[in-house]
């Protein structure tokens, strides 16, 4: 038997143990949650503790035994059931027990039951108690015959406010028996009510605000707004400004463009297409050509133009517009019809744009013949927007491109420009395409000048010839002729103006000869673009500078824009155009020459014994040392005496390097061609040149009368 009863229970903790009857976080204790425990490594962790009957920090799993109320493994109850104890609460309480510990210990008492003094519940409650704490004491009293009572013998009736005589041993109900009150003694309207018989709302008070004295009051201390009266239960007219009216009366300021008049706002004037209005959105009757809607918005469009309609349905009083038919107009004619009978759609009194056919029929009423189109044909694609008589069908507003005749199915003549003419006479109407003419456009340029591609006509006859074929152009008497001959690269065969000339010709028709000096120049200026050997500037008058370094017989000595010379400079001359003198202080060359660079004059071989080299050329080294004695206090006879025995040295030496400068200079300047005169001063300089200048500080050589020059060397430095 013990053996069966553990196998069961093992059985039935194995089989709940699987059964996951609880899902995640659902079985936790009531007010409190789970969340992922990162410190014990449990995702969804019930961090309050489970409801009762469920175990596991996932609070997944049921208690084996359904005795337990709460338990923390699959042997042991932390707590049971009423009725039951012990660790896995399969011992039952003694009968009169609600809860125990033991066989011997009761912790509650059934109803009527009571422990007195001791431990187990053996004694019994007075008949009127239905529960109590010792034989005189009742803590709660049984009900007789529907009623209940109250007090600590229970001979107290409870009050007839409360709901089915039900209180507590101290009197208070338990519910009341008008779900409004509340209480002990029922005598407070519940919350949201008010009044004698708390049967008013507070939800009607402004911001659900209920009365002070709620019991006692007998309307809300202010409407919501929207509500007035007593308890806020009318609606203030409509159009009342910011929806607010009094509370007594509804009397209210009124929207703009309403006033308020018995009892209501009604608008100062009503909407534009209304004879009379309850508001501004509500017409009670339309003016003339308008009907229905709230504001009368419906225009009398399905009635002919300038009739009325009827305000109620709409009806045409007159007849019906273009397009429609039947009683209220609202039926469409044929789709080819413009407008029809009343009363036949299929009988048209015109027909739509693109449409005609018809019949003749006779009236034998009025005795005449009457025509009735059907307009069931369309009119021909060629007619101009697909127009056309309605009885005929031919096009009444001419042709599209390209045809003529009355049915337009004739095309206009091939060389028509645009491929438009005559609708009836097929005359070209914008002229002839390139190349032909007439008024029919059937004869060719080339027939009368072989090479004109474009001509005009007078009177249907050829007259001159505006465009030619390539090489050749309209001449003076219209007939094409030959480009000039100096053209390079042909001719505008327009007006003869040459694309390019030959080298030493210029002007539109390349008749001119270029300046004298040049070999090629710019066909419309005439300016130079290169010149002959040793002349610069625009028109190649100027001559390159005696002094610039020849190279050979076929290179210019000097740059054509700035005559800048462009193989050096002469001995003893730098510059631009080699028209400054090198300082004189300057070392001779090995051949004895005084040889300066040429952008800044500076000494190639550097400056003579007791000169150094400086910004402003070669200075007396001795000068300034003597000026520096003089300063450091060595006596005026000294100085003088040192003074002269130098300025006598350097008059010998200037001597002797002066008859060598001036033999070597002879016989240099003798090799010049000596036909060449002074270079004109540029006022155009060589771009690449002044890179070459542009230094902080530059020499201001006193020994050069060019003042412009000076200037251009001294631009870095202004």
């Amino acid at each position: 038997m013990e053996v069966t009863k553990i196998l069961g229970i093992i059985f039935l903790h194995v089989s709940q143990s699987f059964s996951q009857d609880c899902s995640l976080c659902n079985c936790c204790k009531q007010g409190t949650g789970c969340s992922n425990n990162y410190q014990l490594g449990i995702d969804n962790y019930c961090w309050g503790g489970c409801k009762d009957g469920y175990m596991s920090p996932q609070c997944q799993k049921p208690c084996v035994n359904e005795r337990c109320t709460t338990c923390s493994t699959n042997t042991t109850c932390d707590s049971c059931n009423d009725g039951y104890y012990g660790d896995q609460c399969q011992s039952q309480c003694p009968s009169t027990c609600t809860t125990c510990t033991s066989s011997t210990v009761c912790t509650s008492c059934n109803d009527g039951y009571h422990s007195g003094s001791r431990s187990l519940c053996l004694y019994m409650c007075k008949k009127e108690c239905l529960t109590c704490t010792n034989t005189t004491s009742c803590t709660a009293c049984k009900v007789k015959t529907g009623i209940g009572y109250y007090g600590s013998d229970c001979s107290m009736i409870c009050s007839n406010k409360c709901k089915y005589f039900l209180c507590d041993i101290n009197g208070n109900c338990l519910k009341c028996a008008d779900p409004d009150f509340t209480g002990g003694n029922c005598d407070r309207c519940v919350e949201g009510k008010f009044g004698r018989v708390c049967n008013n709302d507070c939800s009607s008070c402004k911001d659900n605000h209920c009365p002070e004295d709620r019991l006692n009051a007998l309307k809300c201390d202010e409407c919501a707004d929207g509500m007035y009266g007593n308890l806020c239960n009318e609606t203030c007219p409509q159009h009342c400004l910011n929806n607010v009216c009094d509370q007594e009366n509804g009397a209210c300021e009124c929207d703009d463009d309403y006033h308020f008049e018995n009892g209501k706002c009604i608008p100062t004037y009503c909407p534009v297409n209304c004879s009379t209005c309850t508001s501004l959105e509500n017409c009670t009757s339309c003016t003339d050509n308008y009907h229905s809607g709230e504001t009368c918005e419906y225009e009398c469009t399905h009635c002919k133009s300038g009739t009325a309609c009827r305000q109620i349905d709409g009806y045409c009083w007159s007849a019906c517009a273009d397009g429609h038919t039947a009683t209220l107009c609202d039926i469409p004619c044929f789709e080819g019809c413009a407008a029809c009978h009343r009363s036949r759609p299929d009988e048209c009194t015109s027909c739509n744009a693109g449409r005609f056919g018809n019949d003749i029929i006779y009236n034998n009423v009025t005795m005449t013949y009457v025509t009735l189109y059907k307009c069931i044909y369309k009119c021909d694609p060629r007619c101009f927007n697909m127009s056309c008589y309605q009885d005929s069908g031919y096009c009444d507003k001419g042709c599209v491109n390209g045809y003529r005749d009355k049915e337009c199915s004739l095309p206009c003549p091939g060389n028509c420009l645009n491929d438009t003419c005559e609708q009836l006479g097929g005359k070209c109407v914008h002229g002839c395409a390139e190349g032909y003419l007439g008024v029919f456009c059937l004869n060719r340029c080339l027939d009368y000048d072989s090479q004109c591609l474009l001509c005009t006509f007078h009177k249907d006859k050829y007259d001159t010839c505006t465009l030619c074929k390539n090489g050749t152009y309209p001449g003076p008497k219209g007939a094409c002729e030959a480009c000039e001959p100096n053209c390079y690269g042909g001719c505008d065969s327009s007006t003869g103006i040459c694309h390019a000339c030959l080298n030493g010709y210029m002007g539109p028709f390349c008749n001119v000869t270029c300046p004298s000096n040049c070999k090629s120049c710019q066909q419309h200026s005439g300016i130079c673009n290169v010149c002959i050997n040793d002349f610069w500037g625009d028109i190649c008058l100027n001559i390159c500078s005696v002094n610039c370094l020849p190279r050979n017989n076929t290179t210019s000595r000097c740059a054509k824009t700035s005559g800048k010379c462009i193989h050096g400079c002469l001995p003893e001359k730098h510059g631009l155009q080699c028209e400054r003198q090198c300082d004189q202080q300057c070392r001779p060359s090995d051949d004895e020459m005084i040889e300066c660079r040429q952008e800044d004059g500076r000494c190639n071989k550097g400056c003579n014994t007791g000169y150094g080299q400086t910004d402003d050329g070669c200075k007396n080294v001795m000068s300034d040392q003597i000026d520096n004695k003089k300063a450091g206090g060595y006596s005026v006879v000294t100085v003088g005496i040192m003074g002269g025995v130098i300025a006598l040295l350097v008059i010998a030496f200037a001597i002797l390097v002066g008859i060598v400068v001036f033999m070597k200079r002879k016989q240099n300047v003798n090799e010049v061609n000596e036909s060449h005169v002074a270079a004109n001063k540029s006022d155009e300089e060589d771009g690449n040149y002044e890179q070459l200048q542009e230094r902080a500080d530059q020499p201001n050589y006193q020994n050069v009368n060019d003042n412009k020059y000076d200037m251009l060397f001294a631009k870095s430095s202004l």
